[in-house]
């Protein structure tokens, strides 16, 4: 029975009762039960990530301890001797707390389990939290079995503490951490959701002969009924865990299922299936191959569906045992450190570390001569110092080439490995030893000071790097291009051909800060002794230089010339052919080639010359190629002119050349005869039918416009003789001939009445015009309607001159009259008549 109690505040924690009521409560076989929590110790080391992969496997999460009870309960269970633990055991050991940045250069502090938490909950070190010094929390063994955190690098390796909720007493523990009742064991119902409740359970249910736990370090599994046929609707699961620090290989020795219905899942992981991965899917008859976990819990599926069945399988399993990591003592002479299995590939799931040491005061050198691993997943780092906190000296990954050189800045180096659970490579092979001194033999390379581009280099150093070209180039020179030089003024580097005191390729007493070296340094053997001597009190980054064997001489055909015989590394040669001429390969008339790292030419043979060609001889329009010598660089082609063209010079045919570029000079162009230009066509239109308006061919057709008739040809050509065929002819305007006599009246008009002119209509006196007072000639030579001529009644509009008293006024044709009255005479009344009526009467 648990007894109530009050939590202890942990650090500045606001105080809270927790009041645990009295309910039985256990863990777990291995785990620790404290309050209503399960807590256990893993001795094996992990960096902080692959502890919180490892503590989700079995359902739990790194330690969350939230009072002071909690961290004095914690300490005094890792301060117990582990079984299975290292002679000497750890005082540091992973917790569930990590710190993250934040955009203001602060950090966010959470629980594994994602949820925050205020940095001043915890038991920290004095200067802790400091997320400089790391991201992940570890909790470290102090006096009296009390545990102190502190922030370091995720990637350190350190054993873990994992907690869980503890379960009602009476409860089954499931593998995935749940907590099911007691009757839920093998009652045939997967309650636990992994089937754990249901493994190993009397055949007393379906399925139970198939849903099997083992756990030790060898064993064998099968389907139902194997080797007869399995049962139809089958859904087996096997669980398969070694030790912790084991791998397991699966190898099926016989396998027979129902093609892509009935299908065999192998999962890597667990036994939580939710942190596991698929690492085969498995149907048919095939037989696959050994398959190797990358840790040390392996779970089998097996589901049939209700059709067709087959033998099904039998797998044999066995484990092995993975190690690696260490601390290595560096040795004047070179000692070899690989990964595991090198150069077979190395197991998934991998974390190790090695940490190399040298005497204090000198350097470590490492020699990467072999590398193949799985990038970007799979990756090596190197620390220049006891932590990965220090400085990185390289981060490789992928593969390389050739070996590559590392000299640490100290006595100590760092080095870390992991790869993940889905692919691999071979691994790698260093050659490790102490001091800075080293022998390269390679066709190419690169050297680089202690710590170079990391970390400034050390001082009171004296490094001798000697550069030797492999036996079947020894007699070849060398070539050195420095890519950066920064090192202090009382610091030197020196380089000799053969050895210390031979032909000095250096300047003076050697390069340094005033005296810097070439981009470019050349030796005439193959040997070269480089001496890198350091001050005690100043440094800087130091200096990178890469290093290669000339190129052979190039071989070139009697009509390529180069632009230089030297054949050093780096050096560029540009390959020509003569005037005219070009590369068989179709390189044009030039090209370069570059000596390459390890003494390769870009190129490895030169073609050879032959003349530039042009094309076809071109095509001219209105004319034709009358002869030709050939197409290539000099040659010539002869042009003329069909009849009705020429050239514009005058003359009877042009020639062209092939050029030493492969193109024609420009071809000459056949120039049509030209005709005169025409005179402005008035009254009409001129319409283009063919050609450009003056060259021979051109054909104009002619209209008039309404009211003119065309003098003249209808088209004019322009012949080849320059001239038109035709006079440009004209449009004269049409007349009106017919013209009418206007009774009382006349037409006033010109000589000529033509088509537009207008005439004016006179009335004689006493009239007067109907409708328009002019005529005109319209473009049909008819006239616009004629106005008509008619008497004016003088009487009635009043402008007639007659006494009212005396007399009647009587209209006349073209006047009126005065006539007397009853009762007077004409002697009193005068009579009178309009002069227009008189001129009417005359006529």
């Amino acid at each position: 029975m648990l007894d109530k109690y009050v939590e202890q505040p942990a650090g500045n924690e606001t105080d809270a009762n927790y009041v645990v009521s009295e309910v039985d409560v256990q863990c777990a076989e291995g785990w620790e039960k404290f309050g209503a929590k399960c807590f256990r110790i893993y001795a094996v080391e992990r960096s902080w990530p692959q502890a919180l992969v490892l503590c989700a496997r079995y359902g739990s999460q790194l330690a969350r301890i939230e009072s002071q009870r909690e961290n004095n309960f914690v300490g005094r269970l890792v301060s117990r001797p582990q079984r299975n633990g290292p002679a000497n055991p750890r005082t540091d050991f992973w917790i569930g707390v990590v710190a993250q940045r934040t955009e203001d250069d602060d950090a966010l502090f959470l629980w594994s389990d994602g949820t925050a938490v205020s940095r001043y909950v915890g038991f920290w070190q004095n200067g802790q939290p400091d997320y400089r010094t790391g991201a992940c929390a570890k909790a470290s063994l102090a006096a009296s079995s009390n545990l102190q955190w502190s922030l370091d690098m995720c990637n350190m390796l350190l054993p873990f503490v994992c907690e869980l909720p503890a379960c009602v007493k009476g409860s089954f523990f499931c593998q995935n951490g749940k907590c099911v009742s007691q009757s839920a064991h093998c009652n045939g119902i997967n309650e636990c959701g992994d089937y754990s409740d249901e493994l190993n359970c009397p055949a007393s249910h379906k399925d139970t002969d198939c849903l099997k736990y083992e756990k030790g370090e060898s064993g064998k599994i099968h389907t139902p009924n194997y080797p007869s046929q399995y049962s139809a609707s089958a859904k087996c699961r096997w669980v398969i865990e070694g030790p912790v620090s084991s791998r397991i290989h699966l190898t099926f020795e016989s396998f027979e299922t129902e093609e892509f219905h009935d299908l065999v899942t192998v999962l890597d992981g667990g036994p939580a299936e939710n942190s596991s991965v698929v690492m085969a899917t498995l149907s048919g008859s095939k037989k696959p191959g050994t398959l190797i976990s990358s840790t040390n819990v392996v779970v089998v599926k097996f589901a049939s569906d209700a059709h067709l069945q087959a033998r099904g399988f039998q797998a044999i399993w066995r484990t092995v045992s993975v190690s690696c990591g260490g601390v290595l003592k560096a040795q004047p002479y070179g000692q070899t450190l690989t990964s595991p299995d090198f150069p077979k590939n190395y197991p998934n799931g991998l974390e190790c570390v090695w940490k190399i040491d040298a005497p204090r005061g000198q350097l470590i050198s490492l020699n990467v001569e072999d590398l193949d691993l799985e990038a970007p997943h799979d990756f090596l780092i190197i620390y220049d110092g006891v932590k990965p906190s220090a400085p990185v000296l390289a981060r490789l990954s992928s593969s390389i080439s050739q070996p590559q050189l590392i000299v640490s800045s100290q006595s100590h180096l760092y080095i870390y490995f992991y790869s993940n659970f889905a692919q691999n490579g071979r691994g790698f092979s260093i050659t490790y030893k102490r001091g800075c001194s080293n022998t390269i033999r390679l066709n190419n390379g690169v050297i680089v000071s202690p710590g170079f581009n990391r970390v400034p280099y050390p001082n009171s150093q004296r490094c001798v790097y000697t550069v030797e070209l492999p036996e079947e180039k020894v007699n070849q020179p060398l070539a050195f291009v420095v890519n950066s030089f920064d090192v202090a003024e009382d610091d030197r580097l020196l380089l000799y051909e053969e050895a210390e005191g031979g032909r000095a390729l250096h300047v003076g007493d050697g390069f340094s800060a005033s005296a810097r070296p070439p981009k470019s340094i050349f030796a005439q053997a193959g040997t070269v002794q480089i001496i890198f001597t350091t001050n005690s009190i100043r440094n800087a980054l130091g200096w990178n230089i890469t290093f290669s064997t000339n190129c052979p001489p190039l071989v070139t055909p009697k009509l390529v010339s180069l632009s230089t015989k030297t054949s050093a590394f780096g050096t560029k040669v540009t390959a020509s052919c003569p005037r005219g001429f070009e590369f068989r390969t179709g390189r044009g008339q030039m090209f370069d080639v570059t000596c390459l790292l390890g003494g390769k030419w870009t190129e490895d043979h030169i073609p050879d010359c032959q003349p530039v060609y042009c094309s076809s001889v071109p095509q001219i329009a209105n004319g034709f190629a009358s002869s030709a010598t050939n197409v290539s660089f000099g040659g010539s082609a002869k042009y003329s002119c069909y009849d009705g063209f020429s050239f514009p010079s005058g003359k009877n045919s042009e020639e062209i050349y092939c050029t030493d570029e492969g193109r024609w000079t420009p071809t000459p162009a056949c120039k049509a005869q030209t005709c005169p230009a025409l005179a402005p066509f008035a009254n009409g239109e001129r319409i283009l039918e063919f050609g450009d308006g003056t060259g021979y061919g051109t054909v104009f057709r002619f209209e008039c416009a309404p009211g003119f008739r065309r003098t003249g040809a209808a088209t004019l050509l322009c012949q080849a003789n320059g001239r038109w065929s035709f006079e440009q002819p004209y449009c004269k305007r049409l007349s009106c001939t017919s013209m009418p006599r206007i009774a009382n009246g006349e037409i006033v008009m010109g000589e000529h009445f033509e088509v537009g002119d207008s005439a004016r209509i006179e009335c004689l006196p006493g009239f007067r015009s109907v409708g328009a007072d002019s005529l005109r000639c319209l473009a049909n030579q008819t006239l616009s309607d004629v106005a008509e001529c008619r008497d004016i009644d003088e009487c009635a509009e009043g402008s007639a001159v007659c006494s009212a008293q005396s007399t009647k006024c009587i209209n006349m044709p073209g006047g009126y009259h005065c006539q007397c009255l009853s009762g007077f005479q004409p002697q009193l009344c005068k009579s009178t008549v309009s002069n227009s009526t008189r001129q009417l009467f005359k006529r």
